[in-house]
């Protein structure tokens, strides 16, 4: 893991010295910070508006427990539009999307000109960039792709996204999504 963690740092960081990490304070990805941030000798700061968006009565289920014990919460999951939210204290896309940008936003003041790496997740990543650039992203996330946004004040421009080169060797499956039928 270390060799893979000193290969996805100093592959993500391209020319640039990482003078900051944050991670959502979620483990899933605030190991994955430290792992990276290790042989770089940075800190990891977590932050919780970096975390997955919260889906109320609907976390820790399935689809399939969802979609059987919370019809109502599963149904604006799926089909609620943007400012639709799940019972239980869960998210709307936009709220999701509030939180993240004055997340990231707070963390770009407190780095002028500097190169900082943020570790989070999916529905995180998608607001950014649908943020930055106006609609959603096109395609699918890809889970450890480095994806690279210049932040000044307000004002978002996506350089890169979902780069894959630094996972080369790695045993990564560019065309699975959360694992293979072997690997999970």
């Amino acid at each position: 893991m270390a060799n893979g963690g000193s290969g996805l740092s100093d592959k993500g960081a391209g020319d640039h010295r990482i003078s900051a990490i944050y991670s959502s304070d979620l483990r899933r990805a605030l190991e994955t910070a430290e792992i990276a941030a290790a042989p770089l000798g940075v800190a990891v700061t977590p932050d919780a508006s970096l975390r997955e968006r919260h889906l109320g009565v609907l976390e820790g289920l399935t689809r399939e427990e969802a979609a059987a014990q919370q019809p109502a919460a599963w149904r604006a999951l799926r089909c609620g539009g943007a400012t639709a939210r799940i019972a239980g204290g869960g998210e709307s896309i936009a709220d999701l999307s509030a939180r993240v940008v004055a997340g990231i936003e707070a963390i770009a003041a407190r780095h002028p000109g500097e190169t900082v790496a943020v570790f989070t997740h999916g529905g995180v990543l998608a607001a950014c960039y649908h943020h930055a650039v106006g609609h959603p992203f096109p395609g699918k996330l890809v889970n450890c792709a480095v994806n690279r946004v210049r932040i000044e004040g307000s004002k978002w421009a996506v350089v890169e996204w979902g780069g894959t080169e630094h996972l080369q060797g790695t045993g990564y499956q560019q065309e699975a999504f959360g694992g293979s039928k072997t690997t999970g």
